[in-house]
């Protein structure tokens, strides 16, 4: 059923017995979830950027003490898929 040459950035998916149409997916919830959530994790990125260049030691020093935290934290579940759409290695 499915082309491999096909280089739709959207592909059509299969549920059932119906095909999704590209729009659909495209405004679908989840799509729309996952954009605001990608622009939160920009923001965030770039905020905490410009507090860096600010090059006040002890903010730069929160920021990468934070990172650590975090990464002790949660780092330890990450899965052993590659995601190449993921900004934060």
């Amino acid at each position: 059923d499915e082309n491999p040459n096909n280089n739709d950035l959207i592909p059509g998916v299969i549920t059932g017995n119906a095909r999704t149409t590209k729009r659909a997916r495209l405004l679908s919830l989840h799509h729309i979830i996952q954009t605001l959530l990608h622009i939160l994790q920009m923001g965030i990125s770039y905020l905490l950027m410009l507090v860096a260049m600010t090059f006040n030691i002890y903010l730069f020093l929160a920021v990468i003490l934070g990172a650590g935290v975090g990464h002790f934290l949660f780092g330890w579940r990450r899965s052993s898929v590659i995601d190449y759409n993921d900004h934060c290695h």
